[in-house]
């Protein structure tokens, strides 16, 4: 019987314009170039028309529907008409309806957690964090196969969920299968000439979704303590340009932020040229988890990153030609000394080590010797 895969994926993932959104897509795009794929997923998902994999946006949204029973039937009926023989969820609190399901028709469960979801909600300190430690730790025990993002995630899981090594894997985030490399050039003249950055001046990018607690906390050390900093310490002027979507009322105050070095842009249509206009991409992140793709697709555009170093977990700086540089978290001395050398430094390009790293392909493949093609 041919390998047939279910996804389910319970929140907004498509049009893919963010990190994790994208992240799913070119997965599930990836895993359709070698099996039939089905995704369901909530109702707020609008296709583009360029999915290879079959979508079915059924499901509710909000976080209730994880307490509804009848969406566990709509999963075992959607296996039997579809002829699944794999469920796979995205992120593990579909867990117990999927387990529920697999169970029952003999189906083998994967669970793909983008981060260690507890020690997530601890860093953005949720009281109820625990209870998500016995949860998730449970649902990846039962799994046939747990997918992390990174090394670090996988090794947690092994020791803290007592999961056996043969119930794991790393499968981070990578670049989309068809991806080129913009011209810097033209990408920087567009993008000066866009947001009216004189020649002279050094440009700085941090983008991502900042109505996420964790980024929003990044453009508050930008303000705070990166700009006074860069300042008295960069040779030349500077523009760091911030952008991203801010939705939320929660996080209404970082409007209110302002310095003539900096612009928030809100969210920017092609972010991929300011990513490769960028002289130099920073990333002020300290909670959280999981890979960061905001770094993943700048070194994918030849830009260097300077990070702290928790804001760069499952990234291999061997393999980036030293154009990831990590500080000391916390350390804003030596993370603007880590922007004025690097911007001292002659361009040179992500080397291909990093690009065969982060290809989607190579763990398909793996996966499929592994799990699917046994």
């Amino acid at each position: 019987m041919p390998v047939k895969i279910l996804d389910i994926v319970w929140y907004k993932f498509l049009p893919a314009r963010f990190g994790g959104q994208k992240g799913i897509d070119g997965f599930l795009t990836a895993l359709s170039e070698s099996y039939e794929v089905v995704v369901l997923c909530s109702r707020d998902n609008k296709s583009e028309g360029s999915n290879c994999y079959k979508l079915l946006p059924l499901l509710p949204t909000g976080k209730w529907q994880f307490f509804n029973n009848s969406y566990r039937q709509l999963i075992k009926k959607i296996c039997k008409e579809e002829r699944v023989t794999h469920i796979c969820i995205e992120h593990p609190y579909y867990a117990r309806a999927a387990l529920k399901v697999g169970h029952s028709l003999g189906l083998p469960v994967i669970i793909h957690n983008h981060n260690i979801e507890s020690e997530r909600f601890k860093s953005l300190g949720k009281w109820w964090w625990k209870i998500m430690w016995y949860y998730e730790g449970w649902a990846c025990r039962k799994a046939g196969l747990n997918l992390f993002k990174t090394n670090t995630d996988k090794l947690y899981a092994i020791k803290h969920y007592k999961l056996p090594a043969t119930k794991c894997m790393v499968l981070p985030y990578c670049l989309p299968q068809d991806h080129q490399a913009l011209d810097k050039g033209a990408a920087a003249a567009a993008t000066r000439k866009r947001f009216q950055i004189p020649a002279t001046n050094k440009l700085l990018l941090f983008n991502g979704t900042l109505d996420y607690g964790p980024n929003a906390k990044a453009v508050e050390r930008i303000y705070k303590n990166i700009v006074p900093l860069l300042q008295a310490l960069s040779p030349w002027p500077f523009t760091i340009l911030i952008c991203g979507r801010n939705e939320l009322p929660a996080f209404n105050y970082l409007e209110q932020l302002h310095h003539p070095m900096v612009q928030q842009t809100g969210v920017v249509e092609n972010i991929e040229t300011l990513v490769a206009a960028a002289d130099l991409f920073i990333n002020p992140v300290l909670e959280g988890g999981g890979i960061k793709t905001k770094i993943i697709d700048a070194l994918g555009q030849h830009t260097t990153v300077v990070s702290f170093a928790s804001g760069a977990f499952g990234i291999d700086t061997d393999c980036t030609g030293g154009k990831l540089q990590l500080c000391t978290d916390g350390d804003y001395v030596q993370f603007v000394q880590f922007i004025v050398s690097a911007l001292q430094k002659e361009i040179v390009l992500t080397p291909q080590a990093f690009f065969d790293s982060f290809k989607w392909q190579r763990y398909i493949d793996a996966l499929g010797s592994r799990y699917f093609d046994r």
